[in-house]
């Protein structure tokens, strides 16, 4: 039985794995890590968003634990009147806003307000008490007052 020669072929074997199309695997990755970056980023502009908000909270919560440390009315209505001016620069141009005194000045802090409180005795205090040398002023009024104030400001900065 001898046969004549078979056609046998050589082992042939399979084509190594290609590295596209990728395993479902990688896929996951991509779209988690991109899921994560877009998260950090919106997180971020979040945040900054409130930078400045939350630092007039901060800045205005010292001028009254200062004051309820010292009971200097006179200091409490100086600081409050440079808080207020701060405010005023951070949330309108600078062009408009810096330059403004008097009743110019009080209306523009009430046009944050739906009433004109600013334009009140209390409000003129802001303006006189900086610059006498003694003064007294309804500090716990005021300190609502602004209160009112910060809570209708804006997350963002200046406001055309």
């Amino acid at each position: 039985m001898d046969s004549p020669s078979l056609q046998l072929r050589d082992i042939h074997l399979p084509d190594g794995v290609s590295w596209w199309p990728p395993a479902i695997g990688w896929w996951l990755l991509v779209v988690v890590i991109m899921v994560l970056l877009a998260s950090f980023y919106l997180i971020r502009k979040w945040w900054r968003q409130g930078a400045l908000l939350r630092s007039v909270n901060h800045e205005f919560l010292l001028v009254q634990s200062q004051y309820k440390n010292s009971g200097d009315h006179h200091q409490a209505v100086r600081d409050t009147s440079v808080l207020l001016r701060r405010i005023a620069l951070a949330y309108h141009p600078r062009q408009q806003t810096a330059a403004l005194t008097g009743d110019a000045w009080l209306a523009l802090l009430d046009s944050h307000l739906s009433e004109q409180r600013f334009q009140s005795e209390l409000g003129q205090s802001l303006i006189n008490a900086p610059y006498q040398s003694q003064s007294y002023v309804d500090i716990h009024s005021l300190f609502d007052l602004v209160s009112q104030l910060i809570a209708t400001l804006p997350k963002r900065g200046v406001v055309s």
